[in-house]
């Protein structure tokens, strides 16, 4: 096939169609290069040996996303990168890790031309289905080893930022949204940060303690920054929903984050790749005490309505990439990680997502130290939240 692709496009060239040439309107090849976005859909096109490879993605639901590929070269006339005639469109379904379960390709045999006009966006003509018809593609900052920010305080002061912030033993994580993107920082943690950190779940004025680390970790420099390319389902797909039963949503790869009553409705968070939403269950609130008190669970309720609500936790966790897959490479033993677990429990609880069978079992085998370290944060919840039920520690002898 790649003896065929360069055969392909050296006849292309040899026809007067020039590889990297700049044309009247100011526009070269390399201006194509790179990652476009657009609603739920996002294109990378980038040099190969052969020619210009052309990947367009599409997430859809459920658990669900598409993919085009093209195979192209470079038409110096008219400024447009035009694909040879065997273009791929090929659907792909997740499992809840965010692993490809199954795929199947619609047809090798499409055709496309991308163009940029005189704003520098990106047009998709799909001649195949015109899939890409009214789409304007904005290009993607690009991302290098060089971080976009210096520092937290500076991200903050371009972006928008909030309190928000995940950790781990070496690193603090937070996300700003700067010109419509977010963008994911992660900043080298020090010996103050980590012992201001270790003071949010030791203190008395918890409250107080996380303001001195967070202005703190302002100060951290940044090393790396990625923008988050997962994009949120649009209401239309969220209306798709209504009348499935919340054992279906996770069945689909949804993630129940918290659930309680709300003005005489039940209310049910969930995740789904970086973002949270919001539903509301067709059953009445008693209906949802009565599940409670029996440990049912919600699963057998229905929905009524959803909408977006925000990022989600996972946003400032490493284990998630920035296209909302789960990457199990850098997910590590919850023991082995000391104060990085007790943050996890501390974001669950700052980000109402608090709960005790999270992490029970993993009490049971807890070193002494880390009992000590448990029990500290447990009577930290119970300060932030009245009534939280203690829970007794046993540690591993």
């Amino acid at each position: 096939m790649k003896k065929l692709l360069a055969i392909l496009l050296t006849l292309a060239m040899l026809c007067g169609i020039s590889a990297f040439a700049e044309d009247v309107q100011g526009f070269t090849a390399e201006d194509f290069e790179g990652e476009w976005h657009c609603a739920n859909a996002y294109i990378e096109i980038y040099w190969e040996e052969e020619g210009f490879k052309v990947l367009v993605h599409w997430s859809g639901y459920p658990a669900a996303s598409t993919e085009w590929e093209y195979s192209c070269f470079y038409d110096e006339e008219t400024n447009t990168i035009v694909s040879l005639p065997f273009g791929t469109r090929t659907e792909y379904l997740y499992n809840e890790k965010g692993e490809v379960s199954a795929y199947t390709q619609m047809y090798d045999d499409g055709e496309a031309t991308f163009a940029l006009t005189d704003d520098g966006q990106l047009i998709w003509m799909d001649e195949k289905e015109d899939v890409g018809k009214d789409l304007l593609f904005e290009k993607m900052s690009d991302e290098c080893d060089t971080p976009m920010f210096e520092t937290i305080a500076q991200a903050f002061e371009e972006g928008e930022g909030s309190e928000r912030f995940g950790a781990t033993s070496d690193y603090h994580i937070a996300v700003v949204k700067k010109d419509g993107q977010y963008i994911r920082i992660i900043a080298q943690k020090d010996e103050t940060a980590q012992q201001l950190e270790d003071a949010i779940f030791t203190s008395d004025d918890w409250e107080a303690a996380q303001a001195a680390y967070l202005e703190y970790a302002k100060t951290l420099p940044v090393v790396f920054t990625e923008i988050i390319t997962d994009i949120p389902m649009t209401q239309e797909e969220l209306d798709s929903l209504t009348g499935k039963t919340f054992g279906e949503l996770e069945e689909e790869g949804f993630e129940q984050t918290s659930s309680g009553e709300n003005s005489f409705e039940i209310e049910i968070m969930m995740n789904y790749g970086l973002y949270e939403y919001r539903f509301i269950a067709n059953e009445p609130s008693e209906r949802y005490y009565e599940l409670m008190e029996n440990d049912a669970g919600c699963s057998s309720l229905t929905v009524k309505s959803a909408s977006l609500y925000d990022l989600s936790g996972r946003a400032f966790d490493l284990d998630y990439n920035a296209d909302g897959s789960y990457n199990s490479s850098v997910t590590q033993d919850v023991l082995g990680e000391g104060l990085d677990f007790l943050q996890s429990i501390y974001d669950a609880v700052t980000n109402g997502e608090f709960d005790l069978d999270v992490f029970t079992d993993v009490l049971k085998d807890a070193t002494p130290e880390q009992a000590e370290q448990i029990q500290a944060i447990i009577d930290m919840i119970s300060n932030m939240s009245e009534g939280t039920p203690e829970v007794p520690v046993t540690s591993a002898e």
